[in-house]
């Protein structure tokens, strides 16, 4: 009877332990990336359509299909290329526009060394090796560590209203 007792108090201060509430951040996430679970890690995915200019938006089906084949490309070294430019490649800018748009999570992870990387995205499909890659870009940030790359979304930037070869954010639209 002794030995159940002690079993049954075991089991449940296992549970107790194990039940943690974590709160949300003041706020919650205001920005077009969610935190879900993919591929045994959490991750930021595309979760909301955005507005680019000139009329032209993506949704969440046209980004993440891009935000797709940017982060397999970067994974695997692969580049695309169009004129002198390759793709996926580091984004250079620093164009206040963009970084005071990113989600915090992407600025705290460059911040500590994490690269953003860009990867064309266009109307009416996605961008294929050897055509203009356009105006627009999804926007990664590649972070690696432990013999592992990951790559998660940030947004979508465009030269649309920008100066010269700058970007410009993307704001979110309703879906």
């Amino acid at each position: 009877m002794y030995f159940v007792k002690i079993l049954a108090l075991s089991f449940l201060a296992a549970a107790q332990a194990s039940c943690v509430v974590i709160p949300a951040a003041p706020g919650g996430i205001t920005s077009n990336a969610a935190l879900v679970r993919r591929d045994d890690a959490i991750e930021l995915v595309p979760r909301l359509p955005v507005e680019c200019g000139n009329g032209v938006s993506y949704d969440k089906k046209e980004i993440d299909r891009a935000f797709t084949k940017g982060k397999k490309m970067s994974k695997n070294g692969e580049q695309w290329s169009f004129g002198n430019n390759k793709f996926p490649k580091n984004y250079g800018s620093h164009d206040t526009d963009v970084f005071k748009n990113l989600p915090k999570e992407c600025k705290d992870a460059v911040n500590a060394g994490s690269k953003l990387i860009e990867f064309p995205i266009k109307k009416p499909g996605p961008w294929t090796d050897g055509t203009q890659p356009g105006y627009d870009r999804v926007l990664m940030l590649r972070t690696e560590g432990n013999g592992q790359t990951r790559i998660d979304y940030c947004g979508v930037i465009t030269h649309r209203g920008a100066d010269g070869n700058f970007f410009k954010w993307c704001p979110h639209t309703k879906p």
